[in-house]
């Protein structure tokens, strides 16, 4: 489990990755550490357990320090840290290269390289007693004479972009700036007394980051396998952020082997996602089914009756709808909804869903109420048509003479996606009942719960910012290969030795007897615990992938790694990037703007991969050359900003796709 003192800001892992795997994946690590300290050599382990008198002593003569003596006390103070956790501190005013002219100077605590350059930079700042401290730098000043104490969120000394004499005066400010140089370090490390924050240059901009309170995790002393201050050893010390360990010697960094392994959880997490959809699908349909009976609608015949492919369809809008939304409130940057509105969050928001997932329903209220219906329709109306304040005013029908004075900024705002997914008419099946708070539950709890593969897994919510756009396409294009249909009969599932991963076929429970037991899927009774034939009742909808149907529809999601590859390949001789350009070619874009006039089209779209990550290169290509054209530097808020500007360019008015299956193109949307 993770701890307090650790703050997994943006889920720089995701939580339920750091909350219950990631214990276990520190196997080499652990045995490194062992093996040194049996030879009674130092670790940043044993460094780290032990630092705790020096620690304490240091942090009391930093917090008493006042005026001119404050900063060398929070260098000592930083000293006993960065030395804690394997670093050794080297103070020095650190000049690289920016827009190739132009010079930063910083002045840093440490610094690590490697084979191919500056990897971790180390930055002293105030005192802070959170990692929210270090970036609230509102009406501070510098320390000096009249000073009781120096600012968290400032550095101790200032450093300078030289060709505009910009002083660098925040932590975070030098963060951004460090990440902007021509050659920038993987890592920097920003030591302020007991907070330790560390940020990775791909998601400092992305707003992620991995800090630690070293006061309290000292203070508790956990020294156990898989304790606290091992664990915070694992993520902050030199042995882990260094290619080799401390003794840089190594291809990869520990840190490096930890994301490798999250991702790898990911891929397992998105795979029983599909199976979670799978099963969605089932619920939500047999709940629209059972409501249409309830309510005398027509089902199975007459010229109302419900078309189970229609069905299918409407179903699986309904769920991706919940998955772009679980996904958008991953990732504030994107704008489709308000997610750090506190009034969004606490009124709105999925989010606030996750704790009822985990609550039982044991009344008849409670199971056949409507609340998660009527919150889960009121949310997707507001997405896709939008609310705005001044809209709102418009149809007020009380006189009141301050309306006009009101900031927008008290109003919650939602911007309007406009999209044929969110549209009430794609899903006319599902809003023409009631669905069920019982059935809704389950399907919440299949999208947003990871219960591992064995009994023993701990549950944890799932990270859709670390699943991402990629992840969510894969399910989708996982499932197109499965088609829903009415029961005609009492039906038994089968597969080939009973696993239904190839596919299953459908048998009358009236010829079972003619088939071994082999054959038979089977499924956990939730009363007794043991395996039981899974049973489809006459009537009801059944979503299944049929073992040829696969090959069939040739729905094959394309890994990440090769629509990189593939795109970087396809847009080198446009570009003239990087030496991919064919020999003897030249590159045919000459200036920045004339990357926002390239049309892009996706002749078999599926999901999107392809056209979502053309979006992802041309922006960030853009954006690389419009900087260089400019000689400036956009810091990572502005930069992240103008990047999802761009790609909306792109996405909005440059972007086409072509696909047979009509639903394919609504998500790839």
């Amino acid at each position: 489990m993770t701890y307090p003192s650790i703050t997994n800001r943006g889920e720089f892992f995701s939580n339920h990755y750091l909350d219950a795997v990631v214990g276990g994946d520190l196997g080499d690590l652990r045995t490194a550490w062992d093996e040194a300290e049996d030879r009674s050599e130092p670790s940043a382990r044993s460094s780290l357990r032990g630092a705790g008198s020096s620690f304490f002593a240091a942090r009391a003569i930093a917090s008493e320090a006042t005026g001119d003596r404050a900063p060398e006390a929070i260098r000592r103070l930083n000293d006993v840290v960065l030395k804690a956790l394997g670093f050794n501190p080297r103070r020095e005013m650190l000049d690289l290269i920016r827009n190739t002219t132009d010079t930063l100077t910083l002045p840093v605590a440490a610094t690590a390289e490697t084979g191919t350059g500056l990897w971790l930079v180390a930055l002293d700042a105030g005192l802070a007693d959170s990692a929210d401290d270090l970036f609230d730098v509102d009406d501070q000043e510098p320390a000096g004479e009249d000073a009781e104490q120096q600012s968290a969120g400032l550095l101790l000394e200032p450093g300078q972009r030289r060709g505009d004499k910009k002083q660098i005066e925040t932590a975070a400010d030098a963060v951004g700036e460090l990440f902007a140089v021509d050659e920038p370090p993987r890592f920097v490390l920003v030591v302020g007394g007991r907070i330790a924050l560390l940020a990775e240059r791909a998601k400092w901009a992305e707003g992620r980051y991995l800090a630690v309170d070293l006061d309290a995790a000292l203070e508790r002393n956990d020294t156990k396998a898989r304790g606290e201050l091992e664990t915070i050893a694992a993520l902050f010390s030199a042995d882990a952020l260094l290619p080799g360990g401390a003794d840089g010697d190594g291809a990869q960094s520990a840190l490096d082997d930890l994301v490798e392994k999250s991702h790898k959880h990911a891929v397992g997490v998105s795979k029983e996602l599909r199976s979670g959809i799978r099963e969605s699908i089932e619920i939500l349909a047999n709940e629209v089914i059972a409501q249409r009976l309830t309510n005398n609608k027509a089902v199975y015949e007459g010229p109302n009756r419900v078309d189970a492919k229609v069905l299918t369809t409407q179903c699986l809008r309904y769920l991706y709808r919940l998955l772009v939304l679980l996904y958008a409130e991953s990732r504030p940057e994107l704008g489709i909804v308000p997610v750090n509105d506190e009034a969004y969050q606490e009124g709105y928001s999925l989010d606030r869903l996750r704790e009822l997932c985990l609550v039982d329903l044991d009344t008849e209220h409670s199971l056949n109420g409507s609340h998660l219906n009527l919150s889960l329709t009121a949310l997707f109306e507001l997405v896709n048509e939008g609310y705005h304040q001044q809209h709102a005013e418009q149809q007020m029908f009380v006189d009141d003479a301050n309306v006009a004075d009101r900031s927008e900024e008290l109003y919650l705002q939602f911007p309007g996606l406009d999209a044929q997914l969110f549209d009430t008419k794609s899903t006319e099946l599902l809003d023409g009942v009631t669905l069920r708070n019982e059935a809704l539950q389950q399907v919440l709890r299949k999208l947003m719960l990871s219960t591992g593969k064995r009994k023993s897994d701990s549950a944890g919510f799932i990270s859709y910012a670390q699943l991402g756009i990629n992840q969510l396409g894969a399910v989708y294009e996982g499932l197109m290969a499965y088609s829903g249909f009415l029961a005609t009969n009492d039906l038994f599932e089968v597969a080939k030795g009973g696993d239904p991963e190839g596919g299953t076929w459908m048998l009358p429970v009236d010829d079972a007897d003619g088939y071994p037991d082999k054959v038979f899927v089977t499924t956990e009774d939730p009363n007794t615990g043991r395996p039981v034939r899974v049973r489809h009742a006459k009537g009801s909808f059944v979503f299944r992938l049929s073992g040829r149907d696969r090959q069939r529809s040739a729905s094959y999601y394309t890994p990440e790694v090769l629509t990189r590859c593939v795109v970087k390949h396809a847009l080198a001789e446009l570009l003239g990037a990087d030496g991919y350009a064919p020999e003897g070619g030249s590159a045919q874009i000459a200036e920045a703007t004339e990357l926002l006039d390239l049309t892009i089209c996706e002749p078999a779209l599926g999901s999107g991969a392809f056209l979502n990550e053309a979006i992802n290169q041309l922006a960030a290509e853009y954006l690389k050359r419009r900087q260089t054209e400019l000689g400036e530097s956009l810091d990572p808020d502005a930069y992240l900003r103008e990047l999802q500007r761009v790609k909306a360019h792109f996405a909005l008015h440059q972007s086409y796709g072509v696909d047979l299956n009509a639903t394919a193109v609504e998500l790839a949307e």
